[in-house]
């Protein structure tokens, strides 16, 4: 009888030792290495993202002023979109 419940519990170890190995296995075919460029860019899209989240705000602001300075109607009109867009909604 108690060879029967090893032999499970043997079964049941080998069990979730093959689930695991399948899962990690599926995990690491999911990752991708970036090269350093691509690296520097997402980490400061996350850091803006999280530390700055007024900053495209800003961004679209002088974009407008700058074509407004410019006399520039069309520069304007698309950086009034864009600071119509980088507005957050209330």
């Amino acid at each position: 009888m108690e060879s029967s419940a090893s032999s499970f519990q043997r079964t049941l170890v080998a069990r979730a030792s093959a689930a695991r190995d399948a899962q990690l296995t599926r995990a690491a075919k999911r990752k991708r290495v970036l090269d350093e460029d691509e690296f520097v860019a997402a980490l400061d899209r996350i850091i803006e993202r999280d530390y700055f989240p007024g900053l495209p705000l800003l961004r679209a602001q002088h974009e407008l002023l700058l074509a407004i300075e410019a006399d520039d109607p069309e520069r304007a009109r698309r950086a009034y979109a864009m600071v119509g867009a980088a507005t957050p909604a209330a």
